[in-house]
């Protein structure tokens, strides 16, 4: 495909879906949720806000950082919601951007176009622009990380450079750190592994560096413990639907009833409560497990916060529907899995002998 045409059509998409987010987000401005968030995203908002004040947390970070600091440094400039929305916006089209550089890595500049356009219309993706919670930036830095790991092939700079990008995934959410492993191992090479290791590193180091400073050695934030509890359990349907109130704070108290009050020691006493779970009722994790291996492929938006489903409205109204479709990923994840299946099944079969010279690894074009 020639060149200008790509950049053309590229081009359109990343318009499309910037004006997509954008009047998503401009029709939302009558909500009273506008300025007046809620539940996790009210959380962030103060502590950005004590933040700029001079006044934090005097306890290790409960959830991740990286969305305080962004709503942070927006406030800096201004206290309104607006502009850290229109941040995200701008974050969530870099995104189909980089959808775009990886699909054309991997297959070629056609595919690589489908997926961005895919991702400029995903109405999740554009849902999301408007919370202000840390989804749009996960996507983002782990989009980036993969793309650079695409490009590293083995050089110690550019390993060094995907090494941030998932350690700046992981203050906003710490569930990226075990791909650094499986980047290790694609990128192969000794120094390299060095430098993606030291790149991981430094973004977490002043979260870590803070919350010892305040008395615990709490890598990221000390409510991994809990999380995992949440997932995981004899009352896994029940403890999963908790919403703040009398027994969402019966829970999150208990290791306090336990005589447990720093922060990190309490997502251990979770943690260990967990392990027992699982050492104990092996065939009920294994179901746990398989269930929500179900759920994640399954397409459906499970409701936390908010209920996607029910903020359906304007643009989302085009872009999402519940069941049966559950669109998008109802619809997007089986197709998803049937041509990853045909790829896997066509390099089987098709695959030439290998060659003494030949380029391989994560940096080789397919």
């Amino acid at each position: 495909m020639d060149v200008r045409r790509v950049r053309l059509i590229l081009g359109t998409i990343l318009v499309v879906a910037f004006a997509l987010r954008l009047g998503y987000v401009v029709a939302q401005r009558g909500d009273v949720l506008f300025d007046h968030p809620v539940l996790d995203e009210d959380e962030y908002v103060k502590a950005a806000h004590s933040l700029v004040e001079g006044h934090p947390d005097p306890r290790p970070y409960w959830q991740p950082p990286g969305i305080i600091y962004a709503l942070a440094a927006t406030f800096e400039i201004t206290k309104h919601l607006w502009l850290p929305r229109l941040i995200q916006i701008l974050i969530s089209v870099a995104s189909c951007g980089l959808v775009f550089l990886i699909g054309r890595r991997l297959f070629d500049p056609r595919i690589g176009l489908v997926a961005a356009a895919i991702s400029a219309v995903h109405g999740v993706l554009v849902f999301e622009c408007y919370e202000l919670l840390p989804a749009t930036w996960i996507v983002f830095w782990d989009l980036l990380a993969l793309w650079l790991l695409l490009r590293a092939n083995g050089r110690p700079l550019a390993a060094f450079a995907t090494g941030l990008a998932i350690g700046a995934s992981a203050i906003f959410s710490p569930t990226i750190l075990p791909f650094a492993l499986v980047a290790a191992v694609l990128i192969r090479k000794p120094p390299a592994i060095a430098a993606l290791a030291l790149g991981v590193v430094l973004p977490i180091a002043p979260v870590t560096y803070h919350n010892h400073q305040l008395g615990e050695v709490v890598l990221v934030s000390a409510n991994g413990g809990l999380n995992f509890y949440l997932g995981n359990n004899a009352d896994y349907e029940h403890t999963f639907a908790l919403r703040p109130g009398r027994e969402w704070e019966r829970l999150t108290s208990e290791p306090l009833r336990n005589g447990i009050t720093a922060p990190g020691a309490q997502s251990t006493y979770f943690e260990h409560r967990t392990l027992a779970f699982i050492r104990s009722h092996p065939g009920d994790e294994a179901l746990l497990l398989a269930r929500k291996t179900y759920l994640f492929v399954h397409g459906a938006e499970i409701p936390r916060d908010t209920d996607i489903y029910a903020a359906r409205s304007g643009v989302l109204a085009a872009l999402i529907a519940p069941r049966p479709l559950d669109l998008p990923d109802g619809l997007l994840v089986p197709i998803g899995l049937a041509i990853a299946h045909r790829r896997c099944r066509c390099s089987r079969c098709s695959r030439p002998p290998a060659r003494s010279g030949s380029r391989s690894g994560p940096g080789a074009r397919a």
